[in-house]
């Protein structure tokens, strides 16, 4: 038995405390309250579905609305009625699963045969070409560029008169 997901046990617990707490003149009180509000709730939602269905039926949506209030196993009921519903048009999922496994493993296959022809011929074609035997021409030593010529040192003794003499040149200096 269970009422509101609480088990039988649990539900005893509780009766036994509302005894204990209110006694039995007030609790009887309660579940004649409890018991008009249950109808009150039941006539309510009976009109709700009413009017839900005819607004439904007017347009042209194919859905019954349940007439009672939903419990847990009505909703419980439902759920699996779907879900059969859900496996019988999916099929045998593991098979499924099987064939798509199958079919990935055959493409990885021929991608690796072909990865496989492209290393090869990627190797061969990069591959050193071989000389048969005779000695491997060593690259011909690229040219030094010529080393620049010192240009001759002049001198000027402050007369204008640049001829190379052995008095040091005043190039560079501040006294005269």
């Amino acid at each position: 038995m269970n009422v509101f997901g609480i088990g039988g046990w649990e539900l005893v617990l509780v009766i036994v405390i509302m005894l204990v707490v209110a006694g039995p003149k007030r609790m009887a009180q309660w579940a004649y309250t409890l018991g008009q509000w249950t109808a009150k709730l039941r006539v309510m939602w009976e009109e709700v579905a009413d009017t839900l269905q005819k607004e439904l039926n007017e347009s042209g949506i194919d859905v019954e609305v349940p007439r009672t209030p939903p419990t847990r196993q009505s909703i419980q009921r439902s759920l699996e009625q779907y879900g059969k519903q859900v496996m019988e048009q999916a099929g045998n999922p593991e098979e499924e699963l099987r064939k798509i496994k199958e079919d990935i493993e055959g493409v990885t296959r021929d991608l690796n045969k072909e990865m496989d022809d492209v290393n090869r011929d990627v190797k061969a074609a990069t591959a050193a070409p071989k000389n048969n035997g005779t000695a491997a021409s060593k690259p011909a030593p690229t040219p030094k560029p010529p080393e620049p010529e010192a240009a001759p040192v002049e001198s000027s003794n402050g007369t204008g008169d640049t001829s190379n003499n052995d008095t040091p040149s005043n190039f560079g200096t501040w006294g005269g």
